[in-house]
């Protein structure tokens, strides 16, 4: 603190100068604690059980406690995503982060619904559920979709050249073996 006050010349330095640069000191302080204190109100991913509470609550969204912490996080994040417009370019921007996948989308316009496609996630993606409710909310209410999930093929699997037995070896379930990729 006294280097602050020495920085101001010794003729503009009086007693009020010196309580001005102490007031500004203190309130500096002040301000640097608030922002480490609400630093975690401002990052989503790292809300606790109590701020996703206080959010739901902001937002008017019934709080499902059957859902996990993060299921809750994405519920927030899609109704505050939903204020853009629908467009291929912001669904596959919702897909990247709901279900860290990229997707392909086709539009049929004269049966007004679109295809969306998964193509870097064998099988069901995890978060669909929080997708499909970004989805619902933000379609315009005439348009259908339809999902279509992809799965290891017969020459993909072939490509692999493994044994049964080395297939054996990795203790998959057939359900994990059609996601499977190395």
């Amino acid at each position: 603190m006294n280097s602050k006050i020495k920085a101001v010349s010794k003729i503009a330095r009086n007693s009020l100068q010196i309580d001005l640069i102490k007031s500004l000191i203190m309130e500096t302080q002040n301000i640097k604690k608030d922002i480490e204190r609400y630093n975690g109100f401002i990052f989503l991913n790292f809300f606790n059980e109590e701020q996703v509470l206080k959010y739901e609550k902001f937002m008017n969204l019934e709080p499902d406690l059957n859902l996990s912490l993060q299921d809750r996080r994405d519920r927030i994040l899609y109704r505050l995503l939903s204020k853009q417009i629908f467009s291929p370019a912001n669904l596959k921007e919702q897909a990247r982060i709901f279900t860290n996948g990229e997707i392909e989308i086709t539009e049929v316009f004269n049966e007004y619904y679109f295809i969306i496609k998964f193509t870097s996630i064998y099988g069901v993606p995890p978060n669909l559920k929080n997708f499909i409710n970004f989805i619902e909310l933000n379609k315009p209410a005439h348009l259908g979709y339809k999902i279509v999930y992809s799965y290891m093929t017969w020459d993909e699997f072939d490509r692999y050249n493994k044994t049964w037995d080395s297939w054996d070896s990795l203790n998959l379930s057939w359900e994990d073996r059609e996601k499977y990729k190395e």
